[in-house]
């Protein structure tokens, strides 16, 4: 009886951790992505709640080409690659870009950020051009290989594709990171643990 257990056990702990479409705060994220006509369909490997002393400040997914559940691994897969925002409150684009820039500046290695200076400080006066961000406003950090990241706001375009892989692997550890400013958030975009928040 106990080697049948086992395996059952091992799957249903695997479909209580596997995430399809999410509900979080209200808020209801895609089981599936797609970032353009031609693209292919990316997964929601992940979700969570962004909470700063008990206020709820964003709901986030991580889309994949295939699930993952180690940080090397999202980082390392090819192939395009979204991050989902939508702000549960309303923020400024200082407090918006201050808060991301800080943490993707503790989550990489110096040399990293000294050759990426060009690409951070981009992405920084595009965060900053966004002036006030209403409560409900949808961001999507998007990545194809080719063509770099592309910031969206409510589904419009914002500013030009930034290249190279290596700055969207630098924004990606403002979440994935070693240091991470919510560690468990971190784990549900992994989708280590159920989504949180809801």
């Amino acid at each position: 009886m106990r080697r049948a257990r086992r395996p059952l056990l091992a799957t249903l702990l695997s479909a209580a951790l596997a995430v399809g479409a999410a509900e979080i705060a209200g808020v209801n994220l895609p089981e599936r992505a797609v970032l353009s006509p031609n693209g292919a369909p990316l997964v929601l490997n992940g979700a969570g709640l962004r909470s700063s002393f008990a206020i709820k400040v964003y709901v986030i997914g991580l889309y994949l080409r295939q699930k993952r559940q180690q940080a090397a691994e999202v980082l390392a897969q090819p192939g395009d690659q979204r991050i989902e925002i939508v702000l549960l409150r309303q923020a400024t684009a200082r407090q918006l870009t201050d808060g991301l820039i800080d943490v993707l500046l503790m989550n990489n290695p110096e040399a990293d950020l000294a050759e990426l200076k060009p690409q951070i400080d981009e992405f920084r006066a595009l965060l900053l051009s966004l002036n006030d961000v209403p409560k409900g406003s949808v961001f999507q950090i998007d990545y194809t290989p080719g063509t770099g990241t592309q910031l969206r706001l409510n589904g419009q375009i914002r500013g030009s594709p930034i290249p190279g892989h290596a700055m969207h692997v630098a924004i990606m550890r403002i979440w994935l990171g070693e240091k991470p400013r919510q560690p468990d958030l971190k784990a549900a975009l992994l989708g280590l643990t159920r989504p949180t928040g809801l």
